[in-house]
């Protein structure tokens, strides 16, 4: 596997035919495009496989690991979830349920004193 930023927020990825690549929940990966080749993508525990080819993009869900294999030789971006919105950005629904998640630790914590 060959890995390398092309922007501060983005990383490509090259897997050869066959290769895998486990994406766990803290990688804070959120969306996939396909630049060239195919990929099978399977969520964990097993929700649901789907297969990916060039120019195709698959947004993640909140669960995860997410299991990567090339079925060919195979050109990725994996773009991070947002740290904060922009201006004129609606959040997805992912994020609302990851704002709602902190927030209930963050009660959690100050209800218990820290």
């Amino acid at each position: 596997m060959k890995s390398s930023p092309i922007s501060a927020s983005e990383k490509r990825v090259i897997l050869a035919e066959n290769e895998i690549l486990r994406l766990e929940r803290k990688s804070r990966v959120r969306e996939i495009r396909v630049v060239t080749g195919r990929v099978w993508l399977t969520e964990t525990p097993a929700d649901s496989d789907i297969i990916l080819g060039m120019g195709e993009t698959r947004r993640l869900g909140m669960n995860g690991p997410f299991i990567l294999q090339a079925l060919e030789p195979v050109e990725m971006i994996l773009l991070p979830e947002p740290s904060e919105f922009k201006t004129g950005e609606s959040p997805t629904q992912d994020d609302l349920y990851r704002c709602a998640f902190q927030w209930a630790h963050f009660y959690k914590k100050l209800k218990n004193g820290f």
